[in-house]
Order: C-alpha cells, then sequence, then structure tokens
C-alpha cells in the first residue's frame, strides 16, 4: 500500500533551498549515493548519532553490476535537480502549477546533458484571498456574472419559451382583417403586451444589475407580482372590464415574471456566498417553482377577485381553475414524492422554507411571490387546444377541465422526457464512439471542453452526426406541440369566415414559434457558453428547471437502461461529471461511475454543510479555519466520528488539510489523491496538489494570502510542533492563529457516530517476544529522573502495553489513549468502558494507573511542575502541550516509535507466518479470479471480486480482518494509486485490461501489505513496458546490498531509475514501515525521497515494502508490493534485504527483451536456477513462492496447485 511521498515535505521544505540526488558508477562498479548535508537537522538525533553519513559508498559483489551487462551505466553519472521560483499567483488560480519558471537538468550517461526550461504564463498577480483568477471566458467578478444573467435571461424570456405569446399575438392581429371587434382587441391587447413585457422587463433587468441592491429588487418583484395578478385576474373575471386593466395586468404579469428570476438569481450570488455554478443551479430551481406552482396561486387570485366581485364560478371559468388547482396539487403531490427518492429533494418549497430558517426572508419571500408570476403557459397549453376542441364538440365543464389538465400534464412530462432523451442519446453516443474508436471517453470530454461543443446544456463532445441527431428530436418534440396549435387553428380555419387570414394568420405565427424554439434552444447555449464558462452551462429558463426538477426520479431508469445498452456499461466521467450532472439537474447519485465510488453525500448537502460552516465563522469572528484528516493523536486513519474533513467537503483521502473562509474554501492533498479529490470535491473548493512545482504548501498559502486575519483550528488536532510553526508564520503578516474551544464542525455535525468503544484485550508473549514491563523499563533508561514522557501515537502506546483493540479504529488494533510514562509512575488515559476486568489486573501487574481519557488535560497540569522537562513524540497535539507546560515541553521521536521499528524475532517469526498465509489466500484468490474472467464470468466487477478475496482471507489462522481497505481496480481505476471501489458502481474486469488488488490481513502475528497486477489476456505494448520497468525498479531494492547506516531516502532513486529512462515515475514513496500485528503504515524509516526519512537508517529487522508503480491517468496502473525485512550480510557491516511476500509475479505482463540476464533469473523465466549472484536471495522469487506455498496447499485443491505451478 503506498505512502506519500513527501508526508513531511510542509515542514521541512524551508531546511534546504535546493537538493540532488546523483548515483554514480565507477569501473570497479561501486555505487556511490550522496545527499546534501541540508538533508540534516541539526538536533539531538543527529548528535546521538542516528544519522546516517552524508556520503556512503556500496561496495558490490557482484562481476556486472546491479544491472547485468548494461555497461553503459558503469563510469557516468546521472542526476536529477529541479529548481522552482515562488509562486506569483492568487490563491485560486488553477493553473498555479505551471505558473512559475522551473528548470529540469539530467545529466545522461552518455556524457551529455538535457536541460528543460518552462517559462511561467504571464498572468495577473494582483488577486487576494477568495478572489477567482480571471481566464478566457470566465467572469472575474459577481456583478459581470449578474450582469450577463440579465442579458440571457432577457433574451431566453422574450424568444423562448415565451415567444409562445407571439402566436395568439400575430394570429390574432391577422385575424383583425375580418370585421370582429372582439378579435381586434384582443389582438392589440396581446401584440401590445408582449411588447411592452420585453421593454420593461428589459428596463428591469438593467435597474436590478445597475442598482444591485437587493432591497429594492425584492420591493420592485413583490409589488410587480401583486398588482399584475390582481389586475389580471380581476379584468380576466370582468371586475374590471376595460382595456387599461387586461393591458397592464398583462405586462405587470410579464415583468414580474421576468425580474423575479433575476432577482433570485442576484439572491442566490449575494446571499449565499456559493460557488457560482451552485448560484446558478439554485437560480433555476427557484425560477422553476414559479411554473410549477403558479397556476395554483392564479386560481386563488381568480377566486378571491370572484369574491370581490361578487361573482360566482361558472361554467365558463370553471374548468380553468379546477385545471389549475388540480395541477397546483398534482406538482405539490409529485414534488414530497420525489423528496422521498432523490438527493437532493426536488420539492419546490423547500428552498424557501430553508431560506425563511436560515433568517434569509427577503429571498424566501421573493420565492414565494414569484410563485405568482408564471400564469402564461400554463394559460396558452390550458385554454388553446381544449377550448377549441370542447367548442368543438361541446364537452362538459367537468371532462373540459380534465383534458386541459391533461394537456397540460403532457405538456410537463413531454418537456422532461425531451431533456432526458436528448441526454441519453447523448451519452449512448459518446460511449459506442470512445468504444469504436478506442479512445477514451475522458478525452473526449475534456475535447468538448476545449471546442466548446454542447448538448442538452452540459459540456459534451458528440460530433456533428449526434449533433443532428438530437436536432431532429428537438424537432420532433417542437413539432408534437406545433401539430396542437394546428388542430386548434385547424377548427378555426374549416369554420372561420375569412379561411385566408386564417391561414395566413396560423403560418405566420408558426413561423414565429419555430424561430423562438431553435433561438432557445441553439443560439442560447452558444451565447451562454461565450459568457461564462464551459463548467457553468445551465439551463436559465424557467419552464426546463420546473421539468427538470420534477423528473429527477426517471433518472436513474434510463441510466440504467442507457448502462445496459451501451458496450461499456454506459460509463461517462472525468472532473466534468459532477458539472454535468448538476447542469442537467440530476444528482451525481443518479449517473454511472466512470473510475470511483459515488459520494454517499450529494453536492448540494456538501454545499450546505458549508454555508452552516460559514455561518459558525461568522459568529465566531473568524477569516478562516483549518481542517486537517487527522484525529488528536494525528492518526492515518481514523474513526468515522474523526472524519471531519470528509464531513464537510466530501474529500475521502487519508491525507489532506483544507483551509476554509467567507468565501473561499481550499484543500491540499498529495500525489496519491490528485485525481479522487478532483472528483470528490465541489467547485466551491480550490484543489492544491501539494508537491508539485509552483503549488505552496497550505502554511506557505497562510503566509501569502491571509494578512491581518483570524485563522482559528481546534488545537486537539494540530500538533504542538505544527502549530508553533504557524504561529512565527501569521506573526510575520499580523495575523492570528485562534484556538477554539470546540471543534466548530462539530457543531454542525448533528449526527455524528459515536466513537467505538471496543474491549481491549492482552497480545501474549508468542506474538510480541518482550514483556511490556521490559519495554517500559527501556522507556524509564532514556528518560532518567525527573523527566517523563507523553505517548500520544495509538500504536506506541498498543505496542509497548502489549494491548490490542479491535474494530475501534478502522483495520488498526489500536484504541484511544494517552500514556504518560516517568520513572515514578505510569499513567493510561484510557476510555474505561474498554477495559475487561482482565485488562484492568494486567495494568494493575504493570504498575500502570488507568483515568478516564477525557481527564488527561487536569492530570498533566497538576502533575507537571514534578518534572524538569517532559518529552512528547512530534504527534502530540498542541492541547496536550498546552496542558503540560510550555516551558517543559519538548518534542522528539518517539522512543516507543524507534523500538517498535526493528522487529525482535518472535516479531520477525509471526511476520514470515503471517505472509505465508496471506500468500495463501492471495494465490486462491488469483488462481480463481484467473479462470472465472477466462470463462467469461458476467458478475466479475470490482466490488464482487473484493468480496471473494475477503472471504478466502476469513476463513484463515488467527486472521483479524483487513490491514487497510481492499483496492481493487481495473483499467483505469488502477491510475488512483488509493482508489476504493463501491458496492453499485463496480466496473466489471475483463480479458483487455489489467487488474490491481492491493490488500493485506490483519493477523495476530503479522500486519500483511501485498500488492499484485495481473493481465488476463494479451497485454498491449505500453502496458509491458511500464510493467517491466516497474519490475526492474522492484528488483534492484529487493536484492540490494548496502552498508549500515543507509537510510529509505539514500536507495529511493534505484528503484526509479528504470522508470526515467522511459520518461516515467510515480509520485508516492517506494516503501513504508510495516507494523506487527499494528497499523500498515508504520514509521520513522521508510524508502522515500523525502526529507524525514534520510535521519533514520535501515536496521536489522526494520520491515518495509518496496512498492514501485506507474500510473498511467485514465489508462491503467501498474505496481508490484513486496514486504521485505533488513537483515545481516554475510560481510561484517553490510547488510540485506529478505522478502517475506509468498504470491507470485504476472510474467504475462514481461517484456523479456528490457530485462537483464540478471533479472530474468531473480524473476525465475522458463527453469529454474540457482543464481550465482551473492546480491539477492539463492532462490528466484517465483520459483521461491513455488517451494513455499504448494507443501502447504490442499491437495484437493487442484485449481490453486495447477495455477501456481504455472507461475
Amino acid at each position: 500500500m503506498t505512502v506519500d511521498d513527501s508526508s513531511m515535505k510542509s515542514d521541512n521544505r524551508s531546511q534546504s533551498n535546493k537538493s540532488s540526488v546523483s548515483v554514480q558508477t565507477n569501473n570497479r562498479n561501486d555505487i556511490a549515493i550522496q545527499t546534501s548535508p541540508a538533508l540534516y537537522d541539526n538536533n539531538e538525533a543527529s548528535q546521538n548519532g542516528l544519522l546516517a553519513p552524508s556520503t556512503t559508498s556500496l561496495a558490490p559483489t557482484a562481476h556486472n553490476g546491479v544491472y547485468g551487462n548494461n555497461s553503459n551505466i558503469r563510469s557516468r553519472s546521472v542526476s536529477f535537480a529541479s529548481t522552482a521560483a515562488p509562486s506569483r499567483v492568487g490563491v485560486n488560480d488553477p493553473y498555479a502549477a505551471f505558473r512559475s519558471k522551473s528548470t529540469i537538468s539530467l545529466a545522461l550517461p552518455t556524457g551529455d546533458a538535457i536541460e528543460i526550461e518552462d517559462e511561467p504564463d504571464q498572468l495577473p498577480t494582483d488577486q487576494k484571498p477568495g478572489q477567482r483568477t480571471p481566464s478566457p471566458q470566465q467572469p472575474s467578478t459577481k456583478m459581470q456574472i449578474f450582469r450577463r444573467m440579465c442579458i440571457i435571461n432577457l433574451v431566453a424570456f422574450s424568444f423562448g419559451i415565451d415567444s409562445t405569446l407571439w402566436l395568439p399575438s400575430v394570429y390574432n392581429f391577422i385575424l383583425t382583417l375580418r370585421p370582429n371587434d372582439a378579435d381586434r382587441y384582443l389582438a392589440v391587447t396581446q401584440a401590445v403586451s408582449a411588447l411592452a413585457q420585453f421593454i420593461v422587463s428589459l428596463s428591469i433587468g438593467v435597474f436590478a444589475a445597475k442598482v444591485h441592491s437587493l432591497k429594492w429588487t425584492i420591493v420592485v418583484c413583490i409589488a410587480l407580482s401583486f398588482a399584475g395578478n390582481f389586475l389580471y385576474s380581476c379584468a380576466g373575471v370582468g371586475a374590471l372590464n376595460n382595456v387599461g386593466a387586461i393591458i397592464g395586468g398583462r405586462i405587470l404579469c410579464g415583468i414580474a415574471s421576468g425580474s423575479s428570476g433575476l432577482a433570485m438569481g442576484f439572491i442566490a450570488i449575494s446571499t449565499a456566498n456559493v460557488d457560482r455554478l451552485e448560484a446558478l443551479s439554485q437560480y433555476r430551481t427557484y425560477a422553476g417553482i414559479a411554473l410549477v406552482l403558479g397556476p395554483a396561486l392564479n386560481a386563488l387570485f381568480g377566486l378571491i377577485d370572484i369574491k370581490i366581485g361578487n361573482y360566482t364560478i361558472n361554467e365558463n371559468n370553471a374548468p380553468t381553475y379546477c385545471s389549475s388547482f388540480i395541477m397546483a396539487l398534482l406538482a405539490i403531490l409529485l414534488g414530497l414524492f420525489l423528496s422521498n427518492k432523490t438527493k437532493p429533494a426536488p420539492n419546490p418549497i423547500v428552498p424557501a422554507i430553508e431560506f425563511f430558517r436560515r433568517g434569509h426572508y427577503g429571498p424566501s419571500l421573493i420565492i414565494l411571490c414569484s410563485m405568482l408570476s408564471s400564469s402564461y403557459v400554463s394559460a396558452l397549453i390550458l385554454y388553446v387546444l381544449p377550448d377549441r376542441l370542447s367548442s368543438f364538440w361541446g364537452f362538459s365543464t367537468g371532462v373540459q377541465a380534465g383534458l386541459q389538465t391533461a394537456v397540460y400534464a403532457a405538456g410537463l412530462i413531454g418537456s422532461l422526457l425531451s431533456s432526458y432523451i436528448r441526454d441519453g442519446l447523448g451519452r449512448l453516443v459518446l460511449s459506442i464512439t470512445s468504444w469504436k474508436n478506442g479512445v477514451d471517453k475522458v478525452t473526449l470530454l475534456e475535447r468538448a471542453k476545449a471546442d466548446g461543443g454542447v448538448s442538452a446544456g452540459a459540456p459534451l463532445y458528440t460530433g456533428i452526426g449526434l449533433e443532428i441527431l438530437l436536432g431532429i428530436v428537438s424537432f420532433l418534440w417542437v413539432s408534437l406541440g406545433l401539430i396542437a396549435m394546428m388542430i386548434s387553428f385547424g377548427l378555426d380555419f374549416v369554420y372561420s369566415s375569412s379561411q385566408a387570414s386564417t391561414a395566413a394568420g396560423f403560418l405566420i405565427g408558426c413561423a414565429v414559434v419555430m424561430v423562438g424554439y431553435n433561438i432557445q434552444a441553439a443560439v442560447l447555449p452558444t451565447l451562454f457558453s461565450k459568457s461564462l464558462p464551459n463548467d457553468l452551462r445551465v439551463a436559465l429558463t424557467p419552464w426546463y428547471g420546473a421539468t427538470v426538477a420534477m423528473g429527477k426520479i426517471l433518472a436513474p431508469l434510463i441510466t440504467e437502461a442507457i448502462t445496459k445498452a451501451t458496450p461499456t456499461g454506459g460509463r461517462t466521467g472525468g472532473n466534468q461529471i459532477g458539472g454535468y450532472a448538476l447542469a442537467l439537474g440530476v444528482p451525481i447519485e443518479h449517473l454511472p461511475s466512470f473510475e470511483t465510488k459515488l459520494l454517499q453525500t450529494s453536492q448540494t448537502e456538501l454545499n450546505d454543510r458549508l454555508e452552516d460552516f460559514r455561518e459558525l465563522l461568522t459568529d465566531n469572528k473568524l477569516d478562516y479555519y483549518i481542517v486537517p484528516t487527522t484525529d488528536a493523536h494525528a492518526s492515518e486513519y481514523v474513526a468515522d466520528a474523526d472524519a471531519r474533513l470528509a464531513f464537510l467537503s466530501g474529500f475521502t483521502g487519508s491525507s489532506g488539510v483544507a483551509i476554509v473562509g467567507a468565501y473561499d474554501a481550499h484543500l491540499w492533498t498529495d500525489s496519491r489523491y490528485y485525481i479522487q479529490a478532483e472528483r470528490e470535491l465541489s467547485r466551491a473548493w480550490t484543489l492544491h496538489k501539494d508537491g508539485l512545482p509552483g503549488v505552496p504548501t497550505w502554511t506557505e498559502w497562510l503566509s501569502k494570502y491571509t494578512q491581518s486575519a483570524r485563522i482559528g483550528v481546534d488545537p486537539k488536532l494540530m500538533t504542538y510542533k505544527q502549530a508553533t510553526s504557524i504561529e512565527d508564520i501569521l506573526r510575520d503578516v499580523e495575523s492570528q492563529l485562534i484556538y477554539t474551544e470546540h471543534n466548530l464542525i462539530d457543531q454542525i455535525w448533528y449526527e455524528r457516530p459515536a466513537l467505538p468503544l471496543r474491549p481491549l484485550f492482552v497480545l501474549g508473549m508468542e506474538f510480541t517476544g518482550k514483556h511490556a514491563s521490559e519495554k517500559l523499563k527501556d522507556v524509564d533508561n532514556w528518560l532518567g529522573p525527573k523527566r517523563a514522557f507523553i505517548a500520544s501515537a495509538l500504536d506506541d502506546i498498543a505496542w509497548v502495553l502489549n494491548l490490542r483493540c479491535q474494530d475501534s479504529v478502522p483495520f488498526n488494533p489500536v484504541f484511544y489513549s494517552y500514556l504518560l510514562i516517568s520513572q515514578s509512575k505510569k499513567v493510561l488515559f484510557v476510555h474505561k468502558d474498554q477495559l475487561t476486568g482482565v485488562v484492568s489486573d494486567y495494568l494493575s501487574d504493570l504498575n500502570v494507573e488507568i483515568k478516564d481519557y477525557a481527564n488527561i488535560d487536569n492530570t498533566l497540569k497538576s502533575v507537571s511542575s514534578n518534572y524538569t522537562t517532559i518529552f512528547a513524540s512530534e504527534t502530540v497535539s498542541r492541547a496536550v502541550a498546552s496542558d503540560s507546560g510550555f516551558s517543559r515541553i519538548r518534542t522528539t521521536t518517539s522512543p516507543i516509535t524507534l523500538a517498535k521499528a526493528a522487529k525482535n524475532p518472535v516479531e520477525l517469526k509471526g511476520a514470515r507466518e503471517a505472509y505465508k498465509r496471506d500468500g495463501l489466500a492471495f494465490v486462491r484468490f488469483l488462481a480463481w479470479l484467473d479462470g472465472q474472467v477466462r470463462a467469461g464470468n458476467p458478475d466479475l466487477t470490482e466490488w464482487n471480486v473484493s468480496a471473494k478475496f475477503d472471504e478466502i482471507r476469513s476463513k484463515l489462522p488467527l486472521f483479524k480482518g483487513l490491514a487497510y481497505e481492499n483496492i481493487s481496480a481495473t483499467g483505469a481505476n488502477a491510475a488512483l494509486p488509493h482508489y476504493s471501489t463501491s458496492k453499485d458502481n463496480s466496473p466489471k474486469l475483463d480479458l483487455t485490461t489489467p487488474y490491481l488488488n492491493d490488500s493485506g490481513g490483519q493477523y495476530l502475528d503479522g500486519t500483511c501489505d501485498t500488492t499484485r497486477t495481473v493481465h488476463f489476456g494479451k497485454p498491449t505494448k505500453e502496458q509491458k513496458v511500464a510493467f517491466t520497468r516497474v519490475l526492474q525498479g522492484h528488483i534492484a531494492i529487493d536484492s540490494l546490498v548496502f552498508p549500515e547506516g543507509t537510510s529509505g531516502g539514500h536507495i529511493d532513486v534505484l528503484a526509479r531509475r528504470p522508470l526515467w529512462l522511459e520518461n516515467l515515475d510515480f509520485g508516492h514513496g517506494t516503501g513504508h514501515g510495516i507494523g506487527a500485528y499494528l497499523n500498515v503504515h508504520e514509521g520513522p524509516h521508510g524508502i522515500n525521497k523525502g526529507l524525514s526519512f534520510a535521519q533514520f537508517p535501515l536496521r536489522v529487522g526494520c520491515m518495509n515494502s518496496n512498492e514501485p508503480g506507474y500510473y498511467a491517468e485514465n489508462k491503467f496502473g501498474m505496481r508490484i508490493e513486496s514486504v521485505v525485512t533488513v537483515k545481516e550480510s554475510s560481510k561484517k557491516g553490510w547488510l540485506k534485504y529478505e522478502r517475506l511476500t509468498k504470491v507470485p509475479i504476472d510474467k504475462r505482463l514481461v517484456d523479456y527483451s528490457l530485462l537483464t540476464q540478471f533479472e530474468k533469473d531473480w524473476l525465475n523465466v522458463g527453469t529454474f536456477h540457482v543464481l550465482k549472484y551473492t546480491l539477492t536471495t539463492p532462490k528466484a522469487h517465483n520459483e521461491d513462492v513455488k517451494q513455499t506455498l504448494l507443501p502447504l496447499l490442499d491437495k484437493s485443491d487442484k485449481l490453486t496447485r495447477k495455477w501456481l505451478q504455472l507461475q
């Protein structure tokens, strides 16, 4: 399992401005590894001789060197150095990684040198925190966005949906050729009202954009909504029988309809403090409310006016009111029904209630008032066709009302189906295109973003063929509406006194409608794409918003059908998938997954949490708040109750830090999680890819962009060392680090799970090899008198006390606790509910006092004066350090950590046995899987095969669970080093794609961690080259002999050199330490180029992984991981590795032409060779696995035995 390549980079980056690593070989085949002295800290550890010398010479014991006959590297030097200027770009710059000038130089074995210089782009450098960097086609201020929304909405309003107003206007105007005053009267009112509606709506939009005032926008919208509906309703029932009332009512209604939409867009941006895409999405949703519930309130006004005017409901007006009530009721019931079926709930009243609950009364009133202003579309559909048919056939009032209701419902459903048909066809053709042409769908989507291709309001590369197809579908649907119009006007034509004028009016009206629909369907998306970024193409019209809101329940049905119909499972993806879903109004959980599991929490809910959290920032007078992934013990794996960053952001990686402000939110993570973070974070977040050139660390970002700010943090979640450093950094920019008494996230996490407090148990001497009393005595001797040590790392405490706990922390058999150690007393702070009688007696025999976990602060305050110095591990929190007294506290590398790293003989024996058992499980799994894939089993998904592997492991002796989440990845998913599949959206395995499994079991006698990449068919040339280079790096580490004092930081380059020959590399470390029935990631040693790892030499008994890899994004991933332990070589003063993992390497992925003879013999290609080389073990890899595992397999297990013998 991979570990971060730069886990200590943020803290140590300031120690050295430039570092270089060189690997030199001379004619005697010596290997010299040099590191700059700046790698080392001048601290207590170096004075005690814990550091290796700055230059190490590795004498060879073979005739042909590490790479056999590759003589071209013998007398040459290969060096790699990189320098980068500080970033000059604002905090939200998406191209920050490419802005600084960087130089890479590589000295080749031929003596030549290559130097690559990357000039930075010239972009503005005066950004402030919370301000986005302007880029092409992207507005830089909220004002620009709002003004463009006004323009786009007005164009849509005038020539889109409401262009249907022009149809009866033009038609009736033509009818004025007939001598009929009533027709002329109607034509004039409709034409004037339509024209006035556009002009005045434009004026209101300009007013709203120019004034930019929430107060006046609310006043105008409320006044127009009430006045317009009142006048028009009264006029409609004859209460005000004059032209002015009718025209005025129509104009005011139209103005309110347009301007209220503008106001809601304004409010979404101005008051919600959310990302632009979320603001536009809210705008669309609120505008949809007006259409869905408009008929109800319009009918209500009509009833009120009837009462005022002493009118009663009769056969003339009953159908309209009845159908309005019925449709409003159906809309409400459907909204409530859908709210229980989908997330986020499409119930349109929810936003108004939510705004009201949060104290935003203005937006709530506007949403409610906007419901009054949407009678036009429904009125047209309800009046035109049903009225003509009713008049022709003489339908009764009840039948007429039912007919009008049915037509209205058909319009809603039809528009909805049109949207989803377009969406479905788009993804269907996309999948087929990518499948036929062998082009990845993500690549197509990226092309779409670059080319500006649009389909159904979302970024999608479709090609001309699909655009034509979608155009036909759209034309057919619009034609259905026109057919209805043709029927109604046809009836008029037959019974009209002037058939010529009727026909002319009908043709001109149809032309106007067709132009309007084409403008809406074709021109508006283009206008939108030119005005706003490609990923913000959101439908702005209320009609579209309403139909999408009402129809989300059909999304899973349609996507399921597409998934079954497409050759690749209908999977679409890339970083655009989130915006694609949101732009269409479809919850992301309803879309098929491309490479990662779907989030359990919707993006809307996450953004709501972010908004709630920002209110807490305001209440606490904070500008920013720091949120790490760790718990109070700086653990890598945390319980669900401590997954605060995941709760707030949706990012589920094990390493990251967030900084959240009132207007911006930032997350830093390392290379293992770049792709995962891009997919899990909403657009409200800015991702900083820590470790890339030009990307500042989060501490550097604080120093640059938080002038005179108050920055909050939970002191329990920040280490004392880190807090001290940040305080100094912020002091220079006149900012403050504010330690909050309670974690702010906990205050909005209403359903935060409780800590799983499982019982502790004692791990016997047959597994530990050393009694806890001896381990505690070693710490006493290290301390001396009048000194104390606070252990806060959970695995340190579990190891020194020989205690374990199952399932309190995921995958790690540790428990929440602190341990205070001195020569005079030992105190364990633990949740007492976890202590059984046996454990309590055991601790009593060790003279360990037991106190409740929550009492550590009071205890430390009371006893700290008894000690001259209180040592604490570097993971100790600032809160605990504060309780201990800052004048006495000293942070250091934990003596328990150092002792734990070197396994004793009993622990090593247990590890060997554990890896044999885990190897048996692995080969049984691979043998089964190989047969199933070749047999064409259709149910072989990542999730299913992972579950099968877990079942196989669970039957093994001493099995206590998994050491970490099973990484089961096929194809592009394997390019994510810490990928996690999901049950419902798990891709299938096949013969053409590599499959990677990284997993391991927890056993009472050891912790296992193994990765193998396999192929079930014929690999491509690219796959074989990548795998072979990874294998060569793996062999280089496995076969290495090195002098005492060498650290993992010295040898990391050896695993990378074969990949560098192909201009390839991997972002994570080559290896990490392994616990003994403890954490799968254990320090302080590791094979890693990070500066911190150079401090700790590899010692006898140290276990670490050997796992180079290569990850071709969106294609495949290759990793080979075995666990090795350091042992003495035959020559005094020299060390070598013993490999513990017993799982064969897949030779189908090997390009033999790239291997040296030494590497072929190591792997055992063909027959077994007894190697003459002393650099490696006496048995070749795969042969060693066979000879170890075959005697342990049951003879009845013929499938596994046969498969293993073929390896």
